[in-house]
């Protein structure tokens, strides 16, 4: 004997994977967003670039995380006229990378 059909909503396979890809998507558009939005900030003066290998560069010189130190370095340098590289010696290399950038534009 049969049983009659009920109305039951199923779940297919095919519906999990449209939605895993759709989520993967929204996440991708809002990493780029939140990347663009990060680099308009850090980068106001010059650019900050993203490799291929998602790897941040603050000119020639490749950032740990967010390139927060260089921006600082470039910044004290600009604020304080700096224009020989000897002067930006410090005891952080990302620092001392964003003064030397600063010096290498600015002479």
């Amino acid at each position: 004997m049969d049983r009659p059909k009920t109305e039951k909503s199923k779940i297919r396979p095919w519906m999990i994977v449209v939605a895993v890809i759709l989520l993967i998507g929204v996440l991708e558009e809002q990493r780029k967003a939140n990347l663009q939005r990060h680099n308009g900030a850090v980068s106001a003066n010059h650019s900050v670039s993203l490799s291929p290998r998602g790897i941040q560069y603050f000119r020639e010189y490749p950032c740990t995380d967010d390139c927060s130190g260089h921006q600082a370095g470039y910044d004290w340098a600009e604020r304080n006229g700096i224009d020989d590289n000897d002067d930006c010696d410090s005891n952080s290399q990302s620092f001392t990378e964003g003064c030397l950038v600063y010096v290498e534009e600015n002479s």
